[in-house]
């Protein structure tokens, strides 16, 4: 080892970086957050943080969220109408010798549209303790309730009223008491769907056809055909009935008389098995 000693090199001292103690002095910057909830956040667990002007800002933020799904809701809804058709009627009416379209023929058309802008609707009776909000309901009276609600977070309630449909075509009660709140209940959904999509309903355009190339079967040939179903034996006889008449209606592509081939062979099917 040589007696000569290399000079070491001088150190360069970098001083440590001091922080302040001072409650005033911010923290050092973290990550901008990425939205307003993430911030409200960060700004709610800082103990220098007002409570009241979180409070505040949360509040505005409910605020706005809640515009925006009115507004989103507004738009589907929108959308929704726009893109239904008016409806052919596929029900007479003995009483009036009038068609309607049944709740079913309307269900069957418009619900693709409104659930494929992320609407929902479900349906109840009034209750006067918690559906408060809506005027009394007259005595005797029934009323349905609609809420529809879009998947944006925003729900609106619709009602309709009615008094209940216990009379025959003569006027005399003749049916029993949940023969007559079936009926009401199934009159009011069917108008307030109407009315909440904004649904026409339209005769076929020629009587016999409809513009979407479907043919009404001959109102003669349907009650044959449903007479058959409904005095079927047995369901062996029941299905050769009710096939006979699908195939033809089928052939016509009257959904309107398939929709009643189905509702008679159901409840013809439930007749027979109920027999001892």
């Amino acid at each position: 080892m040589s007696d000569v000693q290399q000079a070491e090199e001088p150190k360069v001292l970098v001083p440590e970086p001091s922080y302040s103690k001072r409650s005033d002095v911010p923290a050092p910057l973290q990550a901008a957050p990425a939205n307003l909830m993430q911030a409200l956040a960060v700004a709610a667990s800082d103990p220098r943080m007002d409570v009241a002007k979180v409070k505040e800002l949360f509040a505005m933020h409910r605020e706005l969220q809640d515009r925006e799904a009115v507004q989103a809701f507004a738009d589907a809804m929108a959308r929704a109408q726009s893109g239904i058709q008016p409806i052919a009627k596929d029900r007479r009416n003995e009483h009036t010798k009038s068609w309607y379209a049944t709740l079913a023929a309307i269900v069957d058309e418009i619900t693709p549209v409104y659930t494929a802008e992320g609407l929902a609707i479900s349906f109840d009776t009034f209750n006067p303790e918690r559906d408060k909000e809506l005027p009394p309901i007259e005595k005797g009276w029934v009323r349905v309730i609609a809420i529809v609600s879009h998947r944006g977070g925003h729900a609106r309630k619709y009602h309709l009223d009615g008094p209940l449909d216990d009379a025959g075509k003569d006027g005399t009660k003749n049916k029993t008491g949940i023969q007559a709140m079936g009926s009401t209940v199934s009159y009011l959904r069917r108008y307030l769907v109407c009315m909440i999509f904004n649904v026409a309903t339209a005769d076929d355009d020629d009587g016999n056809g409809g513009s979407n190339g479907e043919r009404r079967m001959d109102e003669k040939k349907l009650a044959d055909h449903l007479a058959n179903i409904d005095a079927a034996a047995d369901e062996a006889g029941l299905m050769k009935a009710f096939g006979l008449a699908w195939n033809a209606a089928e052939d016509l592509k009257d959904k309107s008389a398939q929709r009643l081939l189905i509702q008679h062979r159901d409840a013809r099917k439930k007749a027979l098995k109920g027999r001892p």
